[in-house]
């Protein structure tokens, strides 16, 4: 048995090597002790810490707007900026929906670059019978199969009837016409959104933030400016004719005045309301548009 005192960080690692919630390892070892082989568990798992090794990839799971998500390295590790605007985002709509619609409107929901699911498949969870369609899209195949596993996993809590459809795409350039029907016209009975978390990372960022090796190159970067992808999106919006009621991108805080500025300039989106929302630290994180 070993008897070193324990970090927030040991306890963490240890209730998810129990399988325990955080309070319950706080009371179970005032009688259990850590054992000699959680010790040396505890031992590689913050050496690899230590060396830029993400927790979440070690653990295989990620708490997410207070549900656990697994989690493995195709993908990125989802920050608590994410987490808190994607929060702040749910609760927006709810009061929406119940405000101004009244409860009867029906949600067409993408979520671009999806990653392990979080995002999408938290508001899929949130809304319910709110859904009338949702689609979870990503480049990467891996990525795709961990966010399928993801909602199989929540499928036994959902309560309503519509499930998402998962895409592999590169942005909207492979979803099928059947998908983006319901993102072609307006209709005062539903409300289409768009939501993602892009690579926004400058490329030169993979030499300056070295913490970062560990994590999938395709989820980090883009070009030279980090606006590669975000320009490309821009563009394909207005090349399909999507018709958005409200768009959510996050953005780096370095780049997300120039993109704004770039989003001013295109026809497409003169009647769209452009708001910049700040993370918990005050950093410009989230581009928004609504529909005016």
């Amino acid at each position: 048995m070993s008897d070193q005192p324990m970090d927030i960080t040991d306890l963490f690692i240890l209730s998810k090597l129990r399988n325990s919630s955080f309070q319950e390892i706080v009371r179970e070892l005032s009688k259990n002790k850590v054992t000699l082989s959680e010790s040396k568990e505890l031992a590689k798992i913050k050496a690899k810490i230590d060396e830029g090794y993400p927790l979440a990839y070690i653990l295989e799971t990620i708490e997410f707007l207070d549900r656990s998500f697994m989690l493995d390295s195709n993908v990125l590790v989802p920050r608590p900026e994410t987490e808190e605007w994607v929060k702040h985002f749910i609760f927006d709509l709810k009061k929406q929906i119940s405000t101004k619609y009244k409860n009867d409107v029906q949600v067409n929901l993408i979520d671009l670059a999806t990653g392990s699911g979080v995002i999408g498949l938290s508001i899929w969870l949130e809304l319910g019978v709110f859904l009338n369609h949702i689609l979870l899209s990503d480049i990467s195949g891996e990525a795709l199969n961990l966010a399928q596993a993801n909602h199989k996993n929540f499928s036994r809590l959902f309560s309503g009837s519509t499930h998402p459809k998962f895409a592999q795409s590169d942005l909207f350039t492979h979803l099928q016409s059947a998908d983006l029907q319901h993102f072609k016209s307006w209709d005062p009975t539903k409300l289409n959104i768009l939501v993602s978390n892009l690579p926004y990372l400058p490329q030169s960022d993979a030499i300056d933030l070295p913490n970062l090796r560990h994590e999938p190159e395709i989820a980090l970067f883009s070009g030279q400016s980090g606006l590669d992808l975000f320009k490309k999106l821009i563009d394909q919006i207005e090349d399909y004719n999507l018709h958005f009621d409200t768009i959510l991108l996050e953005l780096d805080p370095r780049n997300i005045f120039e993109a704004s500025d770039f989003i001013r300039n295109v026809e497409f989106f003169k009647n769209y309301n452009i708001s910049i929302l700040n993370d918990f630290a005050g950093r410009s994180r989230v581009l928004r548009l609504d529909i005016l």
